[in-house]
């Protein structure tokens, strides 16, 4: 039973350490900012531009260059690098907070769970639309999953990560609509 206080008790410190760390990495700039304080945010922005653009780069440069086209290629190429460094920066903020995020895909998920409308952890794509027919795509399987699941761990004071998860975003899902037609 120590032990388990134990893991816990690091966990938690681990979590504030980690979130306190990336906060003094980059300040946010206030009146009265500190030259240091604008110099230390400015090369750690740097630094995440830097980063989210060889990222970018990586994937333009993979599979996904088939589907560019030339006369676009300079427009398309600057609109994947600004969506990497949008989502650097949010990435960056959410590792900010205390708290710990949990993506739950359809790989983590009960293989062929049954949709339901009540589910609290799930909604149905826009493109299924559910409400003209709830009466037969309620349980069924859902096959894929547009979204998956963001679960938040803990508070920001750095409490209760040992607690039952909150829903920060439902999984959207896609149902499979066919009728069943299998023979028996």
């Amino acid at each position: 039973m120590k032990f388990a206080n134990f893991v816990l008790a690091n966990g938690r410190e681990a979590h504030i350490w980690r979130s306190q760390t990336l906060r003094l990495l980059y300040p946010p700039l206030r009146n009265g900012s500190t030259d240091a304080e604008i110099n230390l945010q400015s090369l750690t922005d740097s630094q995440i531009a830097r980063v989210s653009e060889w990222h970018a780069e990586r994937f333009i440069d993979g599979p996904a260059h088939h589907f560019i086209q030339s006369d676009s290629e300079d427009q398309f190429i600057q609109r994947v690098k600004a969506i990497y460094k949008t989502a650097a920066v949010l990435s960056y903020q959410l590792w900010t907070r205390r708290t710990t995020i949990k993506c739950i895909t359809l790989r983590d998920m009960e293989p062929h769970a049954p949709f339901a409308l009540d589910n609290p952890w799930m909604e149905p794509h826009t493109l299924v639309r559910y409400d003209d027919h709830p009466d037969q795509l309620s349980g069924r399987p859902f096959t894929v999953v547009v979204h998956p699941i963001v679960e938040a761990f803990g508070t920001d004071e750095g409490e209760g990560y040992d607690q039952k998860g909150r829903v920060w975003a439902k999984a959207v899902v896609w149902l499979d609509s066919r009728m069943d037609t299998r023979r028996p």
